[in-house]
């Protein structure tokens, strides 16, 4: 098409060429897909008309504000809002604007939803629920190695070292409404990744593998395969698991907080954060940190009380050591400060910072610094 000047490009001109220019060329299809319905819907509002160069903070904020009276979600909303600045940002170094504006819009708080995590009970009647059916192996896959669902679904038989009880996560699978089901790069570099299994999960593999060679259908790769050989479409899992979960009459539990339940039972065995994280494939340690956080505190109490200990055996230490130095110096101190330093603690006469007990007070002759944190004189190692 023609280029037209950026002062008189309406907004919604402006996002079909930062689609067809830039998303298209840089992000995965399903994003491209998600991308379009925003701003199919953002060029059927009142913003559309608004020329690039033109719109104001305001124009945004009631924007906003009218998706949320339509009854759209604060998480939706906070999506068009991040498209939305991510399309402005992209003009800023396109030289078509001086400024974000986005800058200066203010998106809906967004209430993080408390993660659904399997109880004990739950997980043991789930996996007797499942056995035996063509959904037994993704079910225990994703409660026994925390991957996605896409990955799980484009897991192939040459991406398990049996021998070594682990499975190399290289490709997924995708499926996009009215299209076919088709693999996939890992979402991110470090979603690119070897995860451990125990000897449970081997076992399971290596049956399912003989149940499939018994059927002829082995050879078609795909690990979570049905029976005949057909491959599990990544949204197949889902609304399957929907179905399973109402016969097993548990509530409120989704194919991808088999996932969450994963981590969760992972944070709260003390494993380390970065451990966990890797092992999901997060693409930083952060993710895990924001996702999982109501659960890395309990494993933080332990931190806690062990800093504690550290912290008063050096204290102990301290004192114990000024103990000696005081009988090396006992003519500096006087016997009336060695008592009110074991009482009271001591205030400095010329910072008037009060030292509690059991720092030393020193009644000197001359002034001895002491180390803010130790309160031993700072010249004591050099002089003794």
């Amino acid at each position: 098409g023609s280029l037209i000047v950026p002062s008189r490009l309406t907004l919604s001109e402006y996002l079909t060429q930062w689609m067809r220019d830039y998303v298209a060329a840089t992000v995965r299809p399903r994003t491209v897909r998600g991308y379009g319905t925003i701003v199919r819907r953002i060029q059927g509002s009142s913003l559309a008309q608004v020329k690039l160069t033109k719109l104001k903070a305001t124009h945004v904020q009631r924007y906003h504000s009218d998706l949320l009276d339509e009854g759209l979600s604060a998480q939706t909303v906070h999506h068009h809002h991040a498209l939305l600045r991510g399309a402005n940002g992209q003009a800023l170094k396109w030289d078509m604007l001086s400024k974000n504006v986005m800058d200066k819009v203010t998106p809906p708080k967004v209430s993080k939803p408390e993660l659904r995590i399997l109880t004990h009970d739950e997980v043991q009647y789930l996996l007797r629920h499942v056995e035996g059916t063509d959904y037994h192996l993704p079910v225990h896959l994703a409660l026994h190695t925390g991957l996605r669902r896409s990955e799980l679904c484009g897991l192939f038989w040459s991406d398990l070292n049996l021998e070594e009880s682990s499975l190399s996560v290289l490709r997924t699978m995708i499926s996009l409404p009215g299209e076919p089901a088709h693999l996939d790069e890992p979402k991110s570099k470090r979603s690119r990744r070897v995860v451990a299994f125990g000897p449970e999960t081997a076992e399971l593999l290596k049956g399912w593998r003989a149940v499939l060679g018994e059927h002829g259908t082995l050879g078609r790769s795909q690990v979570c395969a049905r029976r005949d050989g057909s491959n599990i479409p990544p949204d197949v899992p889902s609304r399957r698991f929907s179905l399973i979960m109402r016969d097993c009459n548990i509530q409120g539990v989704r194919f991808h907080d088999l996932r969450h339940t994963h981590a969760t039972l992972l944070l709260t065995s003390g494993v380390p954060v970065h451990v966990v994280s890797a092992r999901l494939g997060h693409a930083s340690i952060q993710t895990t940190v924001d996702t999982y956080g109501h659960v890395i505190p309990a494993s933080d109490v332990e931190a806690g009380r062990v800093i504690e200990q550290r912290l008063a055996a050096w204290r102990l230490q301290n004192v114990c050591r000024m103990l000696v130095l005081m009988r090396k110096y006992r003519k500096f101190v006087s016997s009336a400060g060695v008592a009110q330093w074991q009482s009271s603690g001591f205030v400095n006469r010329r910072s008037r910072v009060r030292i509690p007990s059991p720092a030393p007070c020193f009644s000197l002759h001359r002034s001895l610094p002491l180390d803010p944190l130790t309160h031993i004189p700072i010249d004591f190692p050099q002089r003794l």
